[in-house]
């Protein structure tokens, strides 16, 4: 190992691979670490007064989350060799590791999948009403298209005009 030449490549970039990982989960750990001296100091002015700002309320729960998403990983750090399942326990358990150990490109697939769900979902519901109002042939479908329409600008819709087209559907769930 003392001349780098004579190294293969396959090894030099697996070492390479290996500091950067290291790198990686030190930087997080100090990052974990932050975040539990902040949310530390959050759960006791929580505790004094009550009251908490959104934005506190959602970097003490994320900090609680990974709290216990630590856990687990406790078990594979503790018990002897089982470390070395750790790399298939995160293959299976990809959100085991706690927020700040995710890398930024893992993160935003996981956002652009939960978009794609959202959307789908979306769309799913909008043809169900569309089948709805075709299927029926109702006479208020006027009214229900223009109220949807009403939902999807973000104007506010009455009571009035939710009960105006409620009898139009067979359960609650679908309403």
């Amino acid at each position: 190992l003392v001349n780098p030449i004579r190294i293969p490549k396959a090894i030099f970039s697996g070492l390479k691979h290996l500091a950067h990982e290291l790198l990686h989960y030190y930087q997080g750990f100090k990052v974990f670490l932050a975040d539990i001296n902040t949310s530390s100091k959050l759960l006791w002015n929580f505790v004094r007064t009550g009251k908490l700002t959104w934005r506190e309320k959602r970097q003490l729960t994320r900090a609680l989350k990974d709290v216990f998403r630590l856990v687990p990983m406790a078990v594979f750090l503790l018990v002897p060799l089982f470390e070395f399942l750790l790399p298939l326990a995160l293959k299976i358990f990809p959100e085991m590791l706690p927020s700040q150990f995710h890398k930024k490109d893992v993160r935003e697939a996981y956002i652009k999948k939960e978009l794609k769900l959202r959307l789908r979902t979306a769309a799913f519901l909008q043809d169900t009403i569309k089948g709805l109002v075709k299927s029926k042939k109702l006479q208020d479908s006027a009214g229900l298209i223009a109220m949807l329409e009403d939902v999807r600008s973000g104007k506010r819709v009455s009571n009035s005009d939710i009960l105006a087209v409620a009898h139009l559907f067979d359960d609650e769930i679908t309403l």
